[in-house]
């Protein structure tokens, strides 16, 4: 019995934090191995680091090479960009560049990471109360509405708050692609 294994697009493989932080290393710095990816980004951990690597290379953003050994031994894997890396993406019906795409996850983290220092300001963070959760949706019109009015719902509900439970906080961006 086989088993076909799909072949992610270009945007949901360039999409991920990690594995665009992955590209963009191996792009600055050339080929580097595994070891080497890993002494970049410490944080990323190796099973994780191995798992991205081959989400990029399914979607034909990353190449495994042969580099010769160092004096004796066995050569070394290595990962460079594709000669053919794909210099745009197709999403939701339009061309985009993927310089333009790295761009605007760029900004999207930096405004992320803003928001988090303003909340930290304001007062200390426990570790046990901090907590990240990220999903991308593709939602039509009509869905768009209804998690619009969720939303409205869920915020109307947080600031009329009255009791002493534990504050919750709801950050959603809504993006048109």
């Amino acid at each position: 019995m086989s088993t076909r294994v799909k072949r992610p697009s270009p945007a949901d493989a360039i999409i991920h934090p990690e594995r665009l932080e992955l590209l963009t290393v191996i792009q600055l710095s050339g080929p580097l191995s595994a070891r080497e990816l890993r002494e970049e980004l410490p944080r990323i951990s190796q099973a994780s680091l191995y798992r991205h690597l081959k989400v990029l290379a399914q979607a034909g953003f990353i190449v495994t090479i042969e580099r010769p050994p160092e004096g004796r031994g066995a050569p070394e894997k290595a990962f460079s960009t594709a000669p053919t890396a794909p210099s745009s993406i197709r999403l939701r019906g339009r061309e985009r560049s993927t310089e333009a795409l790295r761009r605007n996850l760029l900004a999207l983290h930096a405004a992320e990471v803003a928001l988090f220092e303003r909340s930290a300001a304001r007062r200390p963070i426990d570790a046990g109360d901090l907590s990240w959760r990220q999903s991308i949706v593709y939602l039509d019109r009509s869905e768009l509405r209804e998690v619009r009015a969720i939303l409205a719902r869920l915020k109307e509900l947080e600031t009329h708050r009255t009791d002493r439970q534990r504050a919750f906080a709801l950050n959603v961006r809504l993006f048109r692609a």
